[in-house]
């Protein structure tokens, strides 16, 4: 069986989307004909940390784990928490009040750390890296990010040995939305450039999950791009039943940064009647900006929100199938078309309706209208009437089941196959080329 080397930064006990993508690839490779070895990071500093997440790891599988300097350490001392307190992934962004030290450590983080503050485990990376090439001899290498600094050491690893290299990058580089606002120096912006441009060079194949992605990447190399969208894992939905809800619930997961606040979503529930809003929760569940909180606090209506912070993703699961309507936020920025955001992949299976919110040409909107699975709104546009639409029918007890027969080609699982078909190609052409050189 042929052998694969994954470089990842986030893997169990971190938490998030990233994490995922990564693992559930790994959980599903063997299917398809592929052995994984997984390398990743020792002591890493992870904005939330999911044990649950650990029982998808498969039995045997060879995961590897190397030292980090991670820098992430100085701004827990500058705040005077404990050097391994996780960092919510917002700490860099706007805020309206910003303290000094925020803003020192932004300095520092733009300027002095490139491409991010994950760059001190690149060293390691090569050197641990180097010694499971010897040990394995894996026939090519899949680097995930971000954080993207570990594509220079997987690119390093690849030159040194020969292997074809998969790069997959799930966001954008030096055009991510979080960069824009951050205090960086020019000279750091054309370093920066300059690593994106040898990575997309260097790397036999790109992988990415958006079609917007690719064209930005598309820009800046000639090499091969495939999508492999993120998805849902039908086995997280094994065993959990939706039950009757007293108040009418609308639900989030994940993250909201301010570059993702919508205040006509908000607005719309602030809109309705006292009648109706007594009969609405709202319930959030992930880090959200404070100023965002802050904002909802002010309106009327601010009893219906509940703010639940991280929580595993067992719990995310059985929420989001447990509740009535299911929102999302893409963000509000340029080159925002290809924010295909991972949780969407598990809404659209929960069956729940779905009101999105991004800008003109946002894939979320495609995604929505492909598999039947909820509308669209564009910032700016509210709400209020499909609400008070949704609610009507769940007094009535006829909300329906909503999403057709093409939620299925997002399965984890399909996906997988999809990875391990590139990987095939890549493999059988790596042959010939070496029968070609005898």
């Amino acid at each position: 069986m042929p052998k694969v080397l994954i470089i990842t930064y986030y893997w169990p006990p971190a938490g998030g989307p990233g994490v995922q993508r990564t693992l559930k690839f790994c959980k599903y490779l063997h299917e398809f004909g592929w052995e994984p070895i997984v390398l990743t990071v020792k002591s890493g500093n992870y904005p939330a940390k999911d044990e649950s997440l650990e029982k998808d790891i498969p039995f045997g599988m060879m995961v590897h784990r190397s030292s980090s300097f991670e820098p992430f350490r100085l701004y827990n001392f500058l705040k005077g928490k404990k050097p391994d307190s996780s960092i919510p992934t917002h700490v860099l962004s706007s805020s309206t009040k910003e303290t000094y030290s925020q803003k020192l450590f932004k300095w520092i983080r733009s300027n002095l750390f490139l491409p991010d503050a994950r760059v001190g485990w690149v060293p390691f990376l090569i050197k641990e890296g180097r010694k499971l090439i010897r040990l394995y001899e894996p026939d090519l290498i899949f680097s995930s990010s971000p954080p993207h600094s570990l594509q220079l050491g997987a690119c390093g690893l690849s030159k040194e040995s020969g292997l074809p290299l998969v790069s997959d990058l799930r966001d954008p580089w030096t055009e991510g939305f979080w960069l824009k606002h951050l205090p960086r120096s020019r000279i750091s912006w054309c370093i920066d450039k300059r690593f994106e441009k040898l990575l997309l060079r260097d790397a036999s194949v790109i992988t990415t999950v958006s079609q917007g992605l690719k064209e930005i990447y598309s820009h800046n190399t000639k090499q091969p791009i495939e999508v492999i969208k993120n998805g849902y894992d039908e086995a997280d939905f094994s065993g959990i039943k939706k039950g009757i809800n007293s108040k009418f619930t609308i639900c989030h997961s994940g993250n909201i940064r301010t570059a993702q606040f919508s205040p006509e979503f908000f607005d719309s529930i602030s809109s309705l009647s006292k009648e109706i809003r007594d009969r609405v929760e709202l319930h959030f569940y992930g880090h959200v900006h404070k100023d965002i909180i802050d904002y909802v606090n002010q309106k009327p209506g601010a009893n219906c929100y509940h703010f639940h912070g991280y929580v595993s993703h067992i719990e995310v699961i059985n929420r989001i199938v447990n509740a009535d309507v299911l929102v999302l936020f893409s963000t509000n920025t340029e080159n925002s078309k290809g924010v295909l955001t991972a949780k969407v992949f598990e809404y659209i299976r929960t069956g729940n309706y779905i009101i999105g919110y991004g800008r003109a040409g946002n894939e979320i909107r495609d995604l929505l209208d492909e598999t039947g699975c909820g509308s669209f709104y564009e910032f700016g546009t509210h709400c209020e009437d499909k609400i008070k639409e949704l609610l009507t029918l769940w007094k009535e007890d006829r909300l329906p089941f909503y999403g057709n027969d093409k939620v299925k080609k997002y399965s984890r699982r399909n996906l997988t196959k999809m990875l391990a078909a590139l990987f095939d190609e890549l493999l059988e052409v790596e042959q010939e080329n070496q029968n070609d050189c005898k």
